[in-house]
């Protein structure tokens, strides 16, 4: 029998299952209509927890819609330790982690991909590392993922600003609590 805190946390998993299923699928129509299949993930702000793990969720629901993705992860760390790390997550669901990477060496690597449905780089914001720019105007398109009540309106209108400076389409925002 379910008690009432587990079926709370049932509904909530539910709608969770659901959002993500709902942003995978704006996605998928975003790329069909503008052919597009490089895409940007950013945020105006440093905390990566949950950014990363959306973007992690988004990509298992394209896949398992019979997409081929590849989400690439283009970390910044101060630590300056080069690190490559592929995995496959599942049929048609390859991820691969990143640090430090040079612009052109992501160039590669997102050509090498291209033969995915789907690339997802997930990036650093762009506001605050300059080679996140960079990485960002491989992607030209980007989708930004901002924690509710937690990004600062300067940041974000700035973050925003710099995007649209640098000609790269902001294909919409996914908030987060």
């Amino acid at each position: 029998m379910l008690s009432v805190n587990n079926y709370g946390k049932l509904r909530k998993y539910n709608r969770l299952c659901q959002s993500y299923l709902y942003v995978s699928n704006a996605i998928l129509d975003i790329s069909a209509n503008r052919e597009i299949n490089v895409i940007g993930m950013a945020s105006s702000f440093t905390d990566k927890k949950g950014k990363d793990t959306i973007c992690e969720n988004v990509c298992e629901n394209i896949c398992k819609q019979g997409n081929k993705i590849c989400l690439i992860t283009a970390d910044i760390d101060i630590n300056d330790k080069n690190y490559d790390l592929n995995e496959t997550a599942g049929d048609g669901f390859k991820k691969i982690k990143t640090q430090n990477i040079s612009v052109n060496k992501l160039k590669e690597l997102v050509e090498k991909e291209k033969n995915n449905d789907l690339v997802i780089i997930n990036l650093p914001p762009v506001n605050i590392f300059a080679q996140a720019l960079e990485y960002a105007k491989i992607c030209k398109n980007i989708l930004l993922i901002e924690k509710y009540c937690h990004s600062k309106y300067d940041e974000f209108e700035n973050t925003i600003d710099i995007l649209k400076q640098n000609n790269i389409a902001v294909l919409g925002i996914i908030t987060y609590v």
